[in-house]
């Protein structure tokens, strides 16, 4: 099985397991979690990433001065990795996320918590801190520009333009998804107000202080993603802080207003 995300071929080899039902359940899971995801070997002319599942009775229990820890995935050399039948689907998701982290941190690419609308063939972000109302502009707009994303999406830079991929994974609300790319239009700093406007923000450094709150970050190489994020700041055209009320006709008629000029 190969899944297309981000731009990156992810193979995904079974090994023979030594309980019947274990790789037909699990491939079953994988099937109906990414179906959209998945494209033909005859198609793909590169593997960026090998994950192999194998069979393992038992778990194994890894003790830290605070606490216990089981190991859901062992990382190898060569852009590899092991994880095990007995895993859950929320736990493969939540490691898949890692190695795109991982693939994205060496190809001009970061995840940034945001939602996000396709307008007028492109698409439009909205981020800030929990709770400002990400999901909310979002949902408004949606009865008129299609959801693309409600909490988590992928920039990349390819061709020198900045695209926005969906991730496969942990959204509130359920999402057509595909491995379609969509052009970034424009990223909005939400903040709640009595009032609704929309300014754009030419200062590099309040732009930067902004998104690296929401951006899903490394450790492992977070020189190498700020340099990316450094590069995408500098694209000032790209932002804007918008204000909005909790009244959803005003959220609604001034949004679309706006949206109707870029």
């Amino acid at each position: 099985m190969r899944l297309l995300i981000a731009g990156f071929v992810i193979k995904i080899n079974f090994l023979p397991s030594k309980v019947k039902g274990y790789e037909m359940h699990f491939k079953a899971q994988l099937l109906k979690q990414f179906r959209a995801f998945q494209v033909k070997s005859h198609f793909v002319d590169k593997i960026d990433y090998t994950i192999h599942i194998a069979y393992r009775n038992d778990k194994r229990i890894i003790r830290h001065k605070e606490g216990f820890y089981i190991n859901l995935c062992e990382y190898r050399k060569n852009n590899s990795a092991v994880m095990f039948y007995w895993i859950s689907m929320f736990e493969f998701k939540t490691v898949l996320l890692d190695i795109l982290g991982l693939l994205l941190e060496k190809n001009n690419g970061f995840i940034l918590h945001a939602s996000a609308n396709h307008v007028k063939g492109k698409v439009y972000i909205f981020t800030g801190n929990s709770g400002v109302g990400k999901s909310t502009i979002s949902d408004i707009l949606s009865t008129r520009y299609k959801k693309i994303a409600d909490e988590m999406v992928i920039i990349k830079k390819e061709d020198k333009k900045y695209y926005l991929y969906q991730i496969p994974i942990f959204e509130k609300v359920k999402i057509k998804k595909t491995s379609k790319r969509y052009q970034v239009g424009k990223v909005f700093f939400l903040r709640q107000a009595q009032f609704c406007r929309s300014n754009d923000i030419l200062n590099k450094e309040k732009i930067f202080s902004n998104i690296t709150k929401q951006l899903f970050l490394s450790s492992n190489f977070k020189e190498l993603q700020l340099r990316y994020l450094s590069d995408f700041v500098s694209q000032k055209k790209f932002f804007a802080q918008l204000f909005f009320t909790n009244n959803n006709e005003k959220i609604i008629s001034f949004i679309r207003k706006e949206l109707s000029r870029l």
